[in-house]
């Protein structure tokens, strides 16, 4: 008996696949596209649109108002702010006044008794 022979050999394939699937709209018409030829295509129930559009609107609407309200809300804070702001200057300006009144009357009242002292001490 005697050796034989041997071998061996590997093979191998890549398959590639593209799909092209599109949809495109023109004059009111609707083109579907895929390879092989197989499209589906489901009609919607306008009613349904028109429901969908309704419930948008009417959270757009919410969301809207819900905005209006929070800025009537900030511009009240805020003048409520400044009305507060206000009041305090006015309440700060009044007693800075009546402090200013006294130290003037204060000031004149030495100033009299000084000038009072320094003319009796001459005679």
């Amino acid at each position: 008996m005697s050796g034989g022979k041997s071998s061996s050999s590997t093979s191998q394939s890549t398959t590639t696949n593209q799909q092209d699937k599109r949809i495109g709209a023109t004059d009111n018409a609707v083109v579907l596209t895929a390879e092989g030829g197989n499209v589906t295509f489901n009609q919607l129930d306008a009613g349904a649109i028109e429901a969908a559009k309704e419930i948008a609107l009417q959270s757009l609407q919410g969301v809207l108002g819900g905005a209006g309200d929070a800025l009537k809300a900030v511009s009240q804070a805020n003048q409520q702010a400044y009305q507060f702001a206000d009041a305090a200057r006015v309440q700060e300006n009044e007693k800075n006044y009546k402090l200013t009144v006294q130290w003037v009357a204060i000031v004149v009242v030495i100033g009299l008794a000084v000038w009072g002292y320094v003319n009796a001490a001459k005679r």
